[in-house]
């Protein structure tokens, strides 16, 4: 039985540096494939000092004292702080420093002076978790200044809420005499510590539940912009462009606002290609793109394949698109393409299209699509608009009773 009693406490005395092993290698695992997320590095360290922390604290009685505390309340201080700091980076929030400083130090000088000065362990208990819920009060609270904007970004308010609850529950037990702190003996062995190890575990795993949804919430969103982004330039591809369009025509219908769409071509790009080399047309694709993102005033702006790009505007005016058109194509005309002769004529080709009535985006683009192929039959590098539909007005006269 004796044996039993010893094997249970060893086990209990191992779980949590055997779990914050195991998040320790999840989260460095995670950030050694994805470098740019560095938060995962911030909560590898974090749950580190955990580990080591809680291993001090249950295996070195020999060597309990003030050093030994100073020791393990300053791991799980810098790991709880690791773990809010990791919220701010992985939200790209400018982090308080100089706010989370000041607790630091306020903390850390009640601790000493209750350590060293008028030792006593239920004051320090006070002040060490008094600053654990300053610190997750300042983390929510900014959170919340963030507007969070999805499920995800609100559990990370509730998981400050959490730490903030541990932090306040069990020094508000103690006060009350439910938590016993062994005052004549290390606190290791106290009921105080006791309920830290078993609890420890629950949060270390909602911390890293909470982190890992979030990343893998974010990984989804880059593959998914991957998967509807052109890797050349950058724009949004067709299958990215067509789902984006549809949910704006899917926005004003039912409104008085009518998109329109253009659709632009480079002229005689074959022979740019077959004269200059593919790179060279690579080039011009590239630099074509970024002239369109950036002078087009588009809500949208695709690369459809080839050489040919698409514009989308959600609100548009008939007699404003020629005209952009037009200073687009000049726009275009004054580029310099490195392998591309200076004076070289690169000119584009752009039909386009207001919407009518309730057309669908497949109706726009055949419709846009039409009046391309007559700006490039017509003599190419001009700008060609669809004609304005009428709806024929039934005679009432007409009524067919003779």
């Amino acid at each position: 039985m004796q044996t039993l009693q010893v094997t249970g406490e060893l086990a209990f005395k191992l779980l949590n540096p055997a779990i914050s092993l195991v998040l320790v290698t999840t989260f460095l695992t995670l950030w050694f494939r994805h470098r740019s997320h560095t938060h995962l590095l911030m909560l590898a360290g974090a749950f580190t000092l955990s580990g080591i922390a809680f291993a001090a604290n249950d295996f070195l009685h020999a060597y309990d004292g003030p050093a030994l505390r100073v020791f393990v309340n300053g791991l799980f201080l810098a790991a709880i702080l690791g773990a809010c700091l990791s919220a701010f980076v992985r939200a790209r929030m400018p982090v308080p420093l100089g706010l989370f400083a000041a607790v630091v130090t306020a903390g850390a000088t009640g601790f000493s002076w209750f350590l060293f000065v008028e030792p006593s362990t239920p004051a320090r208990i006070y002040i060490v978790n008094a600053t654990f819920a300053v610190i997750a009060t300042i983390t929510g609270y900014a959170l919340i200044r963030a507007k969070p904007r999805s499920a995800v970004d609100w559990m990370f308010v509730g998981l400050a809420g959490f730490i903030f609850t541990l932090a306040i529950a069990r020094p508000v037990a103690t006060f009350m005499d439910r938590l016993d702190i062994n005052p004549g003996g290390p606190i290791g062995a106290s009921a105080y510590w006791a309920t830290i190890q078993a609890l420890t575990p629950l949060l270390a795993l909602t911390i890293a539940l909470s982190f890992l949804a979030a990343f893998a919430v974010q990984i989804f969103a880059e593959l998914r912009n991957q998967a509807e982004r052109d890797y050349l330039t950058g724009l949004l591809n067709r299958r990215g462009f067509d789902m984006q369009a549809a949910r704006s025509i899917d926005a004003v219908e039912g409104t008085i606002w009518q998109p329109a769409l253009m659709v632009v071509d480079i002229d005689n790009f074959k022979m740019i290609n077959d004269t200059f080399g593919h790179g060279t047309g690579d080039r011009v694709i590239a630099a074509v793109a970024r002239a369109l993102a950036t002078h087009a005033g588009a809500d949208i702006v695709g690369r459809m394949g080839g050489e040919e790009f698409a514009l989308f505007y959600n609100r548009a005016r008939r007699g404003e698109l020629a005209p952009c058109a037009d200073a687009l194509r000049r726009e275009i005309g004054r580029l310099r393409i490195v392998d591309l002769p200076a004076g070289y004529p690169l000119t584009v080709s752009i039909g386009i299209h207001p919407r009518h009535q309730s057309q669908t985006l497949s109706e726009m683009m055949k419709q846009a699509d039409q009046a391309l192929y007559a700006a490039k039959s017509g003599g190419k590098d001009q700008a060609l608009m669809t004609a304005l539909s009428l709806n024929p007005v039934p005679d009432k006269r007409d009524t067919g009773t003779g």
